[in-house]
């Protein structure tokens, strides 16, 4: 399964344990941010991928991002600029919403949903989703693939 195509190049996860105490901590989805600002603010990158790979599995991306915290976050490859991220407890971002449309898990002022063989992501608080299975080939246009 496939993390949610944004509308960048890579997809990035980061994390922050209770260790290192993440001082940056933004409510709700969060645009055009620098990637020193999140680092700078106690984050950890600990997954990227382009959209042209497959493969990683998201046993293998929870793994590797082992926090108390997760955030999702989309660039254009090799900017050092986030086009959009948001972030909550890991319970909270990886909570299990199943398959449904519009079925999301609020925290921290995103609508967060997760299926660990459909679909992961985020959007901003009250909006909604209409989710489908990020394998699905030919269903998304223009930016978003």
């Amino acid at each position: 399964m496939k993390l949610l195509k944004l509308a960048a190049s890579a997809v990035l996860a980061l994390t922050a344990t209770a260790s290192t105490a993440a001082s940056y901590l933004p409510f709700g989805p969060q645009n055009n941010v620098a990637i020193a600002t999140v680092t700078g603010g106690g984050w950890t990158q600990c997954f990227s991928e382009t959209y042209g790979t497959s493969g990683s599995s998201i046993a293998g991306i929870l793994s590797a991002c082992d926090g108390s915290r997760l955030m999702l976050a989309g660039r254009v490859t090799g900017s050092d600029t986030l086009l959009l991220l948001a972030q909550a407890a890991r319970a909270d971002v990886i909570f299990e919403t199943g398959t449904g449309s519009n079925s999301t898990h609020n925290a921290n002022g995103s609508d967060w949903y997760f299926n660990d063989s459909y679909s992961w992501g985020f959007a901003p608080e009250g909006v909604g989703v209409l989710r489908t299975s990020c394998d699905a080939s030919g269903i998304f246009d223009g930016n978003i693939a």
